[in-house]
């Protein structure tokens, strides 16, 4: 991928990886994410609430981005039932 700073192309310079990331969650936060998925990731937010340490207490789930960082953080920080939580989650993405 080439990048461009200040108007100027960087030929042969790729973007680190949190940009391409970043790009990526623009691209989702588009996206609106289906109800079930939504009423899903907020039953998991209650019931493993410690894979969440780093989300505002009370934030809403606003679009399919949202729902995706549920997913990617019951994964990351959570266990067997919380594994099984995010599948169930991402089933109706």
């Amino acid at each position: 991928m080439v990048g461009h700073i200040a108007g100027k192309r960087l030929a042969k310079m790729p973007l680190p990886v949190h940009f391409d990331y970043m790009l990526d969650q623009e691209i989702s936060m588009e996206l609106k994410a289906p109800p079930e998925a939504v009423r899903r990731a907020g039953r998991a937010l209650t019931e493993h609430a410690g894979c969440f340490w780093m989300r505002q207490p009370g934030a809403p789930l606003q679009n399919r981005a949202d729902v995706e960082l549920i997913v990617r953080r019951l994964r990351e920080n959570g266990g067997a039932a919380a594994w099984q939580a995010a599948s169930e989650i991402e089933a109706c993405l």
